[in-house]
């Protein structure tokens, strides 16, 4: 039998001692929290593929990268031919497309490639019309289709649609604004081929998830805090334990998203999500927002859009403002940096 750890020996000695059992569960429960706040990467969260198959656990991850790449070796597949992860949903639903910040029982939901296809698309108006997204590993994803618009017309062209190629450049390995800034560049009149990958949409394999998967210590530990804390996974950086959002943070997060999408045509919860972390460290004056954003991200697409930085910081103090009980967030200093 393994040894335990000191500190567990230590408190079940105080047990024998006669120590009450509930406060003895309460001291084991925050030596685990002790625990996963040094190392995230002891977290366990369950996963399945969404098309159809066994309930598993994906562990021992740190960033978005690792994640697919540790998801790719727990349910066997490639990990290039991961297109995306849904939260709690097995439906190609882009709106539960996994962020940043995971919740200590939320369900991954792993959807892979299926049919390619290719579409010709004639550029009549400046906008085709689609919201991008990505999957913060290298696939770039039509989030949505808007109606009435140029892609609205080729049916073809559907939410969760990976954009593989266009006239022929690939387009594998690029953020969202990038292939945005492609379709944009495309002059008004012409036909261009945009080759797309959609999900595999296969369901018969699913099952309750009460009757499939091992249950582990990581991921009884996971559900132990569950509605406590979260996991914030960054692109290029570590994992780290943090607070459950407040409502601050989900109203500020979608809002900065709908302004990403509003002026880039891009829509990205972990991306809205730093910049709202930056706006808490750099709410006392725009200019070192301002600075903090262009320093962070390196976009130019948002670094040289002055209206877009200026919608950013009204709309982030008008939501400061509009909740009397919120402390000064310019004294929170406990948002890690990222950088995109």
């Amino acid at each position: 039998m393994p040894k335990l750890p000191k500190k567990l020996r230590n408190l079940f000695k105080k047990k024998k001692k006669g120590v009450d059992a509930a406060d003895y569960e309460q001291m084991v429960e925050r030596h685990q929290v002790e625990e996963v706040l040094k190392d995230p990467t002891k977290l366990a969260f369950r996963v399945q593929l969404a098309h159809g198959s066994p309930t598993t656990n994906v562990s021992n991850f740190a960033n978005i990268a690792q994640l697919y790449d540790r998801l790719g070796t727990v349910l066997n597949v490639s990990e290039s031919s991961i297109l995306f992860c849904t939260i709690n949903n097995y439906a190609v639903d882009m709106e539960c497309l996994i962020g940043g910040t995971i919740n200590m029982d939320d369900f991954i939901y792993v959807h892979i490639a299926g049919k390619t296809k290719e579409v010709t698309v004639n550029k009549s108006e400046a906008a085709i019309g689609i919201t991008i997204t990505d999957n913060g590993n290298g696939k770039a994803l039509v989030k949505r289709v808007k109606p009435e618009s140029v892609a609205s017309k080729h049916k073809e062209i559907m939410p969760g649609d990976h954009i593989h190629s266009i006239n022929g450049e690939s387009m594998v390995g690029s953020r969202h604004y990038e292939v945005a800034k492609v379709l944009k560049s495309l002059p008004v009149g012409v036909n261009f081929k945009v080759v797309l990958i959609e999900p595999r949409k296969e369901f018969d394999q699913i099952a309750p998830r009460s009757q499939l998967g091992k249950t582990t210590a990581a991921s009884n530990l996971a559900r132990t805090l569950s509605g406590r804390v979260s996991l914030r996974l960054r692109r290029d950086g570590n994992a780290a334990v943090t607070d459950m959002p407040s409502d601050f943070d989900l109203r500020a997060t979608k809002e900065v998203d709908d302004l990403l999408e509003n002026y880039l045509g891009i829509r990205d919860s972990e991306m809205a999500t730093s910049i709202v972390e930056v706006y808490k460290e750099k709410s006392s004056h725009m200019a070192d927002f301002a600075e903090s954003l262009k320093t962070k991200f390196l976009v130019d697409l948002i670094s040289e859009n002055e209206k877009l930085l200026y919608s950013l910081w009204s709309k982030l103090g008008e939501i400061k403002r509009s909740n009397p009980t919120l402390a000064d967030l310019s004294q929170k200093q406990n948002f890690e940096d990222e950088s995109d």
